[in-house]
């Protein structure tokens, strides 16, 4: 691939994301606007005079209107939030407090298909059909299950604390870790009847080192779907955090929502399409030029 093909491709990314994410962050602009009017639950009574909704609204640089929300993203100006912060300080820290739990979560995820391509080796159906039946319920179920049962036993989970994380994460982790890893052993059994595989078995290759050889080509075919339990993931621990009422990403969106603090929203509406369009347009590109 040359360097002119390279820079257009690129650039049809990068033209990819924006795309998404201006559009996402357009409709959300309307979703938000259908809102309970702004600053309501801010204001009190004070939200019944439309001159001191209207100089809330200046003092938290709020879009008035669709061009003015896409002059702001132009600017990259988010404004403040209703606790008058910069909206960028507030998801900076809230990011902060969320980015832990999504890395041990993650870090879960994938132990959970390197296990997934050990199975598949050794070709045990059982939890192959188990992983399947966990592919079929809602990944928040774990949470709503755990949040009922904590309160029963006397248990709590103490924000900051390394159970704490490690808890959250794994009820996080559990539904989008069975999905992966059954998608992984069910890839691996499937290739253990192919005729490559059956080739170097008679060439005297043993299975691990068959397994080494194909590992790469299996985990690019699988990109597409790693990129969707990844963004499944982040939209479980959103929820799940809100649950938990732990300090990151999760309460302060529940927050923004709850109290219609528009420039917050907006803000994490960008972020989440930014993100989940990156990420895609990434294994997109990955598979392309594995498979070229």
């Amino acid at each position: 691939m040359g360097w002119g093909t390279l820079i257009q491709h690129v650039g049809m990314a990068l033209f990819r994301v924006l795309a998404v994410s201006l559009a996402a962050y357009l409709v959300s602009y309307g979703l938000v606007r259908a809102l309970p009017e702004f600053g309501s639950g801010v204001l009190g009574l004070g939200a019944a005079d439309p001159s001191i909704v209207e100089r809330f609204r200046e003092e938290i640089r709020v879009p008035t209107d669709v061009l003015d929300a896409v002059w702001h993203l132009i600017k990259g100006e988010f404004g403040m939030s209703l606790n008058h912060r910069l909206v960028l300080d507030e998801i900076s820290d809230a990011g902060c407090n969320s980015l832990p739990m999504f890395v041990t979560t993650m870090t879960i995820v994938f132990v959970a298909a390197v296990v997934g391509a050990g199975l598949g080796m050794r070709n045990m159906q059982s939890t192959l059909a188990m992983s399947r039946l966990f592919s079929f319920l809602p990944a928040y179920l774990p949470a709503y299950f755990i949040a009922g049962l904590l309160p029963l036993t006397g248990m709590s989970a103490v924000q900051g604390s390394i159970s704490s994380l490690l808890l959250i994460a794994t009820v996080i982790a559990v539904i989008p870790a069975a999905v992966l890893l059954g998608t992984v052993q069910a890839s691996i059994a499937g290739s253990r009847q192919a005729p490559y595989f059956l080739t170097l078995q008679a060439h005297g290759y043993t299975d691990w080192e068959i397994l080494r050889l194909i590992a790469p080509t299996t985990v690019k075919r699988l990109l597409p779907m790693v990129a969707g339990v990844v963004t499944s993931v982040m939209m479980v621990q959103i929820f799940v955090e809100a649950i938990f009422a732990f300090p990151g990403i999760g309460s302060s969106l529940l927050q923004a929502i709850r109290r219609t603090d528009v420039n917050l929203i907006l803000a994490y509406i960008l972020l989440f399409a930014v993100f989940h369009s990156t990420l895609t347009q990434v294994t997109v590109a990955i598979r392309r030029a594995h498979f070229r």
